[in-house]
C-alpha cells in the first residue's frame, strides 16, 4: 500500500488587519517539499510524524507531497492558496501508483474570495484520486463544512484542547486508512451542524470542564463495532463567513448508521444544551487581577489576555497589561510579550546593556491597543528560534524573529519579538534567559492552550478581559457574515433540532 500525504494547516482570525502570504508559512512556521519533510520533522509530535510512523511499522509505504504550517494569522492571500494548493495537486498526481491521500489539515482556514479552502482542496483532490481513499485529520477548532465532510471517506478530530494528542491522532488516521482500505465504499459519514459560536475558555477538555462529558461520550461510542471515528468540534470562533458553527461528525461502517445517527442526535443536543454554560466565565481588568494578584503569596501567577492570543490569529502587540503594571508601580519581577519590529530594530541598534526610549506595541492592530512610552534597558539579544518543550506541539521549531528582552523599573521584562508567536509555552520565554519560577505574574496570551504546559508551574490564572480581535465578548466583535438571526448568542431564544447529514 502507498499513501501520498501532507499538511496544509493554517488558523485564521477574520478580524486580523494582516494577510497571510507563501512567505509567511515560511518565515513563521515551515514550508517543506518532497522527501525533505520527513527530515524537518524529525522529534516532532504532530498529526503527519503520528501518519508516517504508524505507515511505517505497518509496511505502508509514504510520499511525502508538501507540508505547509504557520502560526495562526490572517486571511490567506488567494495567490499564496492557489500555489500551494497546485503543489499539492501536482505531486500528489506525480506520486507514482499511490493507493490513497492523506492530508493534515485545520479546518479553519480563509481565503480571500474564498471562506472554505479545505473543503475546496479536499474536492479537488478527490478529482484526482477518484475513488482511491482521501483520509484528512482537522483541529478540535475546525469549522467543519458540508463540503469537507462529503469528500474525504475517513476524517478524524483531535477531541482534545490543549491538544496534546497531535501525534495519536495520525496514528489513528494511519490505523483507520489500513484497516479499511478497500472498503470505503461500506463507510458513511454522519454530519451535525449547531448553531452556535462560543467562546473557548470553558470548552477545554480537562478536568470536569462540561465539554469533557461530551468527548467522553464520543470515545464511550467508538469502542462500538463499526464505529471508526467520532470528533466534536468547538470552532474557531473568530471567523466571520456564512457557514459557520460547531459540528459533530462521525465515521461509521453503513450497516451502524442509525444506531450513530440516534446517538449524535443525542450528543448533539447535549453540546447545544452547554451553551449558556460556555458564555459563562469569570474576567478580571487588567487592574484588578494585578491587585489580586500582590494581595496573595502564591507564585507564579499568570495573567492571561486571551483577547490578544496569537494562536487565534491576534496580532500579539497589545499594551494593556504592561501599561497597568507601569500604572499601579509593580515592583514583584513581571514577564511579557509584545510583537514590534521597529522597537526589535532600535534594541539591537542600541545594544545590551544600553538605554532604550521610544513607544513599544500597539502598532499593528490600530484598531485597540496603542503605543505605550516606556524606557528600559536591552538585557538580550536572540535571533527567536525555539522548539516547543511540552505536551503541545512538542519538538516543532518556532520563530519569533529578531527578538529583544528589555528591563523596565528593574523588575518588568519585556520580550520585543519580530513576529507573532505562540505563548503557551514556557519555553517562549526560558529561550531568552528568562526564569517563569522566578516571577510574580507571566502574562500569557491563550484561550486554553497553556494549560497543557503550565500546568503545575502556575499557582494561580486570572482570565483579563481587553479588547482585541480574539476577544471572548463575540457581541462586540463586527461579524458581518454570519446570520445573527440564526445563531447562538446573537439569537439568545434560537431553537435547534439535529438534522443529520449523511454522505
Amino acid at each position: 500500500m502507498r499513501y501520498a500525504v501532507g499538511t496544509f494547516s493554517l488558523e485564521c482570525n477574520s478580524f486580523s488587519p494582516e494577510k497571510t502570504s507563501l512567505d509567511y508559512f515560511a518565515r513563521n512556521g515551515y514550508l517543506v517539499y518532497g522527501e525533505a519533510i520527513r527530515s524537518h520533522h524529525r522529534g516532532m509530535r504532530n498529526e503527519l510524524t503520528g501518519f508516517l510512523d504508524a505507515c511505517d511499522r505497518s509496511g505502508i509505504e509514504t510520499v511525502p507531497t508538501c507540508a505547509a504550517w504557520a502560526i495562526p494569522h490572517g486571511v490567506v492571500e488567494r495567490s499564496a492558496y492557489d500555489t500551494l494548493k497546485q503543489e499539492f495537486l501536482t505531486r500528489i498526481g506525480q506520486a507514482d501508483a499511490i493507493d490513497g491521500v492523506y492530508l493534515c489539515l485545520h479546518g479553519s482556514m480563509i481565503v480571500d474570495g474564498l471562506d472554505d479552502p479545505e473543503g475546496d482542496l479536499l474536492e479537488a483532490v478527490r478529482g484526482l484520486i477518484g475513488a482511491k481513499p482521501l483520509v484528512a485529520s482537522l483541529d478540535f477548532h475546525g469549522n467543519v463544512t458540508g463540503r469537507i465532510a462529503k469528500h474525504a471517506d475517513i476524517l478524524v478530530g483531535y477531541n482534545s484542547f490543549p491538544h496534546t494528542n497531535l501525534f495519536e491522532v495520525g496514528q489513528k488516521a494511519a490505523t483507520l486508512a489500513r484497516r479499511w482500505h478497500g472498503r470505503t465504499a461500506d463507510l458513511r459519514r454522519i454530519f451535525i451542524k449547531i448553531p452556535m459560536i462560543v467562546p473557548m475558555e470553558r470548552m477545554t477538555i480537562v478536568g470536569d470542564e462540561p465539554m469533557v462529558r461530551i468527548i467522553r461520550e464520543l470515545e464511550r461510542l467508538e469502542e462500538e463495532d463499526g464505529i471508526l471515528a467520532l470528533s466534536a468540534y468547538g470552532v474557531q470562533c473568530w471567523l466571520d463567513i456564512d457557514e459557520m458553527g460547531c459540528s459533530l461528525l462521525g465515521v461509521v461502517r453503513k450497516d451502524q448508521l442509525d444506531f450513530a445517527m440516534r446517538e449524535l442526535r443525542r450528543i448533539a443536543q447535549e453540546f447545544w444544551g452547554l451553551r449558556q454554560t460556555f458564555l459563562d466565565f469569570p474576567f478580571l481588568s487588567p487592574e484588578e487581577a494585578i491587585r489580586q494578584g500582590l494581595a496573595c503569596p502564591d507564585q507564579p501567577i499568570v495573567l492571561n489576555e486571551p483577547s490578544d492570543n496569537v494562536g487565534a490569529g491576534a496580532t500579539g502587540d497589545s499594551t494593556y497589561i504592561l501599561e497597568a503594571l507601569l500604572k499601579l508601580d509593580v515592583t514583584a519581577p513581571s514577564m511579557l510579550s509584545i510583537v514590534d519590529p521597529e522597537a526589535v530594530d532600535a534594541a539591537i541598534r542600541a545594544g545590551v546593556g544600553n538605554t532604550l526610549e521610544m513607544p513599544i506595541g500597539g502598532k499593528i492592530n490600530k484598531r485597540f491597543s496603542q503605543p505605550l512610552p516606556v524606557r528600559g534597558t536591552v538585557r538580550t539579544i536572540f535571533d527567536g528560534r525555539y522548539r516547543y518543550a511540552g505536551p503541545m506541539f512538542h519538538g516543532v521549531e518556532t520563530s519569533m524573529g529578531r527578538t529583544a528582552v528589555l528591563e523596565i523599573n528593574s523588575c518588568i521584562f519585556v520580550e520585543l519579538s519580530e513576529l507573532p508567536v505562540w505563548t503557551i509555552d514556557p519555553e517562549h520565554y526560558r529561550c531568552v534567559g528568562l526564569v517563569p519560577e522566578r516571577m510574580k505574574f507571566i502574562v500569557v496570551k491563550s484561550q486554553g492552550s497553556f494549560k497543557a504546559a503550565y500546568e503545575g508551574l502556575a499557582k494561580r490564572v486570572l482570565y483579563l478581559d481587553t479588547p482585541g480581535i480574539s476577544g471572548s465578548n463575540l457581541l462586540r466583535l463586527p461579524f458581518a457574515k454570519i446570520d445573527r438571526d440564526r445563531t447562538y448568542p446573537w439569537k439568545e431564544d434560537l431553537t435547534f433540532e439535529p438534522r443529520p447529514l449523511v454522505f
